[in-house]
């Protein structure tokens, strides 16, 4: 992969944790309120958008980057959303609009249909794919024994040696899901503060179930970097000590 034009706002590029076929990079606004941090995945073959929820201009940079990549070489973009935000929804619906990326929205299948505002962005966005509820298109569907109790999973291969790991996580919103690639863990709102959250989740002890869930996914998987949408990047000790305080341990 050449190295692409670089803009200033927008952070540089760094390999995924465990792996130099895929690379990253992260887009965070100035505030919260103005929404949440953004991470794009790139490998030979795919790109993968991650709560693409940025404010302008940030959000047209993050565009002309996405078709800076395909102008490369012509590959699927997916751009996955980990939990319901207006704002998130919102600023993204202008990279659906774009013939040239057909790019296809993710997302847990309840987020599609809970609440209202959520189908008026799906049949808005075109392409899109609800995961877990008939599991999703061109996904492995894996049922992980943890602890915690069930973890449902889906795979998806990426390269000869990193793949996209999706766990259905529930916790603060019943539709959140969160994703891996080798050493990086990404959480969404998981640790998000209660009034971030859009709409009522599942009750404490789901919650608890699923921080149970993820502890164990960060041992097992040797997950090195915790990135959450709201707040800085976690060490994995970090994450797991923040995770253990919420469960009460």
């Amino acid at each position: 992969m050449k190295e692409l034009i670089h803009f200033p706002d927008m952070g540089t590029w760094s390999f995924v944790p465990g792996t130099e076929s895929v690379r990253m990079q992260s887009f965070s606004p100035s505030t919260e309120d103005d929404g949440c941090t953004c991470y794009l995945l790139e490998t030979q073959d795919y790109i993968i958008g991650i709560d693409p929820g940025l404010p302008e201009p940030q959000i047209q940079n993050f565009h002309s980057l996405l078709r800076d990549l395909i102008d490369e070489k012509k590959r699927p973009v997916s751009l996955f959303y980990t939990h319901w935000r207006d704002g998130i929804f919102d600023a993204s619906l202008n990279l659906g609009a774009d013939i040239a990326l057909h790019a296809t929205a993710l997302c847990h299948a309840f987020a599609q249909d809970d609440p209202p505002e959520a189908q008026e962005f799906f049949q808005r966005f075109g392409n899109s794919t609800g995961l877990f509820c008939g599991h999703g298109s061109a996904c492995v569907y894996r049922s992980l024994l943890t602890p915690a109790g069930e973890l449902e999973a889906l795979a998806i291969p990426l390269t000869a040696d990193a793949g996209l790991q999706i766990y259905q996580t529930p916790g603060l919103q019943s539709c959140a899901i969160s994703l891996r690639v080798k050493h990086a863990l990404f959480i969404g709102n998981l640790l998000g503060e209660q009034e971030t959250q859009a709409h009522a989740g599942p009750d404490s002890h789901i919650y608890r179930q699923t921080l149970g869930k993820m502890v164990w996914i960060i041992e097992q998987a040797n997950v090195t970097e915790v990135l959450p949408a709201y707040g800085p990047r976690l060490t994995a000790d970090e994450a797991v000590r923040r995770m253990q305080a919420r469960m009460g341990k």
